[in-house]
């Protein structure tokens, strides 16, 4: 079967979207079970700000390390991950492998691709990060490197040692 492909992956605006909602709702909790305490009306604001504060931070980390990636997949399964955005020198493409923590949902695929020095990149990939026919591919691509993988970690496996 002849998987090659290459698809770019655009940062989700729907997970950015939740993410934003995500912290809206719970710092408005937050304000709310500060304010059932019968709490003055300063310590209410102050406590909601300091949750405010440490909200913004970890979306404006989120929002900063949002970047548009390419994926290169060869016939064989090889995988090449090109950082479009990359301020970091010398991160241009880098041979990856899909290791088995991947989730491959119909709608959404968090890929863990660990590359030869050994760090782990996690990448969320839904519906709305490539056009529709780019998804399908990348998912029937993501999913034949899985089950092929698997399947050469269970043929590894030292079958003789067993009770039988």
């Amino acid at each position: 079967m002849a998987i090659a492909l290459s698809a770019t992956i655009n940062p989700s605006r729907m997970l950015a979207v939740m993410l934003v909602l995500m912290v809206v709702v719970a710092n408005g909790s937050i304000a709310y079970l500060i304010l059932s305490f019968e709490r003055d009306l300063i310590e209410v604001i102050s406590l909601t700000a300091v949750f405010g504060f440490a909200s913004l931070f970890v979306m404006l980390r989120f929002f900063r390390m949002r970047q548009s990636v390419q994926l290169d997949i060869s016939d064989s399964g090889n995988i090449i991950l090109r950082v479009l955005t990359s301020d970091v020198p010398g991160m241009d493409s880098v041979n990856v492998v899909m290791i088995d923590k991947s989730v491959l949902w119909s709608a959404l695929l968090l890929l863990h691709l660990r590359s030869d020095d050994g760090r782990v990149r996690v990448f969320v990939v839904m519906r709305d990060c490539l056009d529709a026919d780019s998804f399908r591919r990348l998912s029937v691509a993501v999913r034949w490197i899985a089950m092929h993988t698997s399947i050469k970690a269970v043929s590894s496996m030292d079958v003789a040692s067993g009770n039988f």
